[in-house]
């Protein structure tokens, strides 16, 4: 937390020192963001075609996308950090739950799971977040997501499917809240790429059948 405190205020005793920066200063107590997804259209039903059940694993993430500060880049190789703006929600929870919505609301798997037994399912959906901040160029800012997935069918430990996908918006207002509003949007663009790839590379037949329970 920082404490500023302003020209002019003076504490005489050493003990007192702490009640005088509360009188005379001022503390930035961290912004907290969330993002505004929506909700995906709700999901069609089950066509006779599905895979079968997909567990999803919590995405992946780099330490420092997901300590909890905003994260912004002036230059590729240089990472910088918004200290008193943080995400509420860890982008690992909130982006795994964008695309588990997407993917169910696909109805391409018989049932969509987050974090249950794969002893249970057919397929395992697991990625990784590679990018989720702001980018500083010098006539423009974006909102910048990427995402690396893949499905496994449990029994075989095969890869069906791969992608990886990336969107970088534009910020229309030069904030933190246009930053988040930016990312908000790309992480939705992402996610329905994603399930529009799957949609269109995953084999069309049913999955194997689920590994039994020990």
């Amino acid at each position: 937390m920082m404490v500023d405190v302003r020209p002019g205020c003076w504490s005489i005793l050493a003990i007192a020192a702490a009640v005088a920066l509360a009188a005379c200063g001022s503390v930035r107590y961290p912004a907290q963001y969330a993002l505004n997804i929506g909700p995906a259209a709700p999901a069609p039903a089950s066509s006779p075609g599905a895979l079968g059940p997909l567990v999803v694993r919590e995405l992946g993430c780099p330490a420092y996308l997901c300590e909890g500060r905003l994260v912004y880049r002036e230059a590729p190789h240089r990472v910088g950090f918004y200290h008193h703006h943080r995400w509420a929600v860890d982008p690992r929870v909130a982006l795994t739950r964008v695309l588990t919505d997407r993917v169910r609301a696909s109805s391409l798997f018989e049932s969509v799971t987050v974090a249950g037994s794969p002893a249970r399912a057919a397929y395992l959906l697991r990625g990784e977040i590679e990018r989720f901040e702001e980018v500083d160029e010098k006539t423009s800012v974006h909102a910048v997501c990427t995402v690396s997935v893949e499905i496994v069918g449990i029994a075989t430990g095969t890869v069906a499917w791969r992608g990886t996908v990336s969107e970088a918006v534009p910020v229309q207002r030069r904030e933190v809240e246009g930053v988040v509003a930016g990312l908000g949007v790309a992480a939705r663009t992402v996610a329905d790429r994603l399930v529009a790839s799957m949609a269109d590379e995953l084999p069309a037949r049913r999955s194997p059948q689920p590994m039994p329970s020990r």
